[in-house]
């Protein structure tokens, strides 16, 4: 059995990696992959032609 856990830091994917590790404990677990996402802004601004510059 392989286990994908996605967390974005709030309490809910906090509880969501809690409940995988009781799984992962009682089952013969063969992977945990979790992956982390987070939300950032950009350091440069897309221009209208397509092209891109840094932003101020």
């Amino acid at each position: 059995m392989k286990i994908l856990v996605c967390t974005d830091g709030s309490e809910h994917s906090q509880k969501a990696l809690e409940e995988a590790s009781k799984i992962a404990s009682g089952c013969k677990v063969d992977e945990v992959a979790i992956i982390h996402v987070y939300n950032s802004t950009p350091d440069y601004a897309y221009l209208r032609g397509g092209g891109m510059v840094e932003a101020l």
